[in-house]
């Protein structure tokens, strides 16, 4: 019996469920694998990429009108200050978002 209770702790301890987080805002959400090997899929790239380019859905909304990473940041009370270049917003709304016809 005692086995058993340390087997069943040992078990929930080691599958911590993926996090998400915002490169343009720091903010974290739980995920899972599957969702995460889902969006990879549907975008043709690996998890990697998607989990190093994830963008929260206000940030992408933001971004696609034409905001800048720091009025994105001051508007969403962002607390974050890593550089965010050019070329990393076009990966964030490629990555992020509803498909446009593969764009």
């Amino acid at each position: 019996m005692q086995t058993l209770v340390q087997d069943q702790e040992s078990n929930t301890h080691k599958s911590t469920s993926p996090k998400l987080t915002c490169v343009v805002t720091g903010t974290t959400r739980p995920t899972n694998e599957k969702y995460l090997q889902s969006k990879a899929d549907k975008k043709g790239i690996s998890v990697k990429d998607f989990v190093e380019n994830y963008a929260g859905k206000q940030v992408v909304k933001r971004l696609r009108a034409g905001q800048s990473v720091e009025d994105v940041r001051r508007e969403l009370n962002a607390e974050v200050t890593t550089p965010v270049t050019d070329e990393m917003v076009k990966s964030i709304l490629r990555v992020n978002g509803k498909s446009k016809a593969n764009s």
